[in-house]
């Protein structure tokens, strides 16, 4: 600090004002921060054209409850910082809140709790009373209405025992470790496939060929699950499967996506399940979680060779063991069993369910030339189900053989290659050419999975049909 001497011989310090800790000094920085967070995070909340990967979407499905949700959190973070900032600079404040709240010692604390504790402590609990009650009353309704849809009375202690069984045998579910298996296809397409126990279909009628588990894959991340749906025909993988075999073999199909940027910093990521602890020597990147687990065989792939070069990535047929949790299965309510045609409308990965349906029409056709040899709910001889038509739209650069589709009399693939130069999938054109030749007087049934425009898209083609009922793969209301 600078200095000098006054007339009198004394020696006098002068200190900067901008180096003074004040209450301006102080908030105006918290101000503008909160300020933008704030404004950021909300924003986010209208950036409804986002991927989301959670089941549940909050910004899609709630949108304002959302919102509140963000605009209450930041006021009770802005009124706990100004209140710790003006107590920073009143001691007299700071003797009332050191004070005894009570003079009994807390157990395992050894101390006396202090007013400034319990009002601290008080706050907190507001906080959350406020924010469930925000989000109580619109998720009992959303709740309520779907459990009713189902014609199952949850109301009151039945529905949170419901709700609690529903929770431990999820976490039952995903306690198990299964040895799975990652295999590269090229082009950036990838199969998962896995045991899962068979008692996991047990009592379950598998009418629907769609059907989707949750992956967690403690390499790519310690805290995430990831829906995927499956490719397997669930109720012909269990009828076709020995009867004394425990288990039975899923696959899921995905594309390698993402960043490969890797972080300085290692990754030190808090279990969201006790029993889901981190790993030594993770690394965190800032690859998406599919590229993460595609990353299980590009490691592998780049290791060197017998002649000590380094192998290039991973073309097809390679393959990695991983260790994988699955939660599920969870079957979507569509049953293309009662429809004489069914067209399926997907795009880039979205043909994962049309190859599940693909195994169902497999399996329907099987049966009418072969009775009996399939003793399956969703294999009857009296299904009308004659026609199932994929029209795949991917681009070109992408495009592969679908894996596990099996072409059979009555099942068609219609490949629509995208690119530069080249059209989009002209869904209008497609459902009038199939419907063309149907029966006029019969019901169609449409499956559509892909990205939100080109789903969008798609049920708005099939609201202008007629006859024509449809199901879009999308977490909705």
């Amino acid at each position: 600090m600078p200095s000098n001497s006054d007339s009198d011989g004394k020696v006098r310090t002068h200190t900067r004002p901008w180096s003074r800790i004040t209450p301006r000094t102080c908030l105006w920085p918290l101000v503008g921060s909160l300020l933008g967070t704030f404004g950021l995070s909300l924003g986010l909340t209208f950036r409804s054209n986002h991927y989301c990967y959670a089941g549940t979407c909050g910004e899609w499905l709630f949108p304002l409850q959302a919102r509140l949700h963000v605009v209450v959190w930041y006021v009770w973070l802005s009124t706990t910082v100004t209140f710790l900032a003006i107590r920073a600079f009143h001691p007299q404040m700071q003797k009332v809140l050191a004070k005894p709240f009570i003079h009994i010692k807390m157990p395992l604390m050894d101390r006396k709790p202090t007013n400034g504790a319990t009002l601290m402590l008080l706050w907190i609990v507001t906080l959350y009373a406020v924010i469930v009650g925000i989000w109580w009353v619109r998720l009992h309704n959303y709740f309520a209405e779907r459990t009713a849809s189902a014609q199952i009375n949850t109301g009151g202690a039945p529905g949170l025992a419901m709700w609690c069984l529903d929770w431990s045998m999820r976490l039952h579910e995903l306690k198990s470790i299964l040895p799975g298996k990652v295999a590269s296809l090229g082009r950036g397409w990838y199969t998962v496939t896995a045991p899962i126990p068979r008692s996991r279909l047990a009592g379950c009628s598998c009418r629907s060929p769609l059907a989707h588990f949750f992956i967690h894959h403690g390499d790519s991340s310690k805290r995430e699950v990831h829906p995927f749906t499956t490719i397997t025909h669930l109720a012909t993988i269990d009828a076709t499967t020995p009867a004394d075999t425990d288990q039975i073999m899923i696959q899921f199909l995905f594309r390698k996506a993402g960043s490969t940027k890797v972080l300085e910093k290692p990754e030190i990521p808090k279990p969201w399940l006790p029993y889901l602890r981190p790993s030594r020597g993770t690394k965190a990147t800032s690859m998406e979680w599919t590229e993460k687990l595609a990353n299980s065989i590009d490691r592998k792939g780049k290791e060197p060779d017998s002649n000590g070069a380094e192998r290039q990535d991973p073309e097809e047929n390679s393959s990695s063991d991983v260790s994988l949790r699955l939660e599920g299965p969870y079957f979507s309510p569509a049953d293309p069993s009662r429809y004489n045609t069914v067209v399926c409308l997907v795009a880039g990965t979205g043909i994962s369910g049309a190859i599940a349906i693909a195994g169902g029409f497999n399996a329907v056709t099987r049966s009418r030339v072969r009775v009996g040899s399939i003793s399956s709910n969703t294999t009857r001889t009296s299904s009308p189900w004659s026609r199932c038509v994929i029209a795949w739209s991917v681009r070109e650069r992408d495009y592969i053989d679908p894996p596990g589709l099996d072409v059979c009399p009555g099942l068609e693939l219609r490949t629509c290659l995208t690119g530069p130069g080249r059209p989009r999938q002209d869904v209008k054109k497609i459902m009038e050419e199939v419907q063309a030749d149907a029966d006029p007087e019969a019901k169609m049934w449409v499956y559509i999975s892909g990205p939100k425009g080109f789903i969008e898209n798609a049920k708005t083609v099939c609201k202008t049909m007629l006859h024509v009922d449809y199901y879009a793969a999308s977490w909705d209301i």
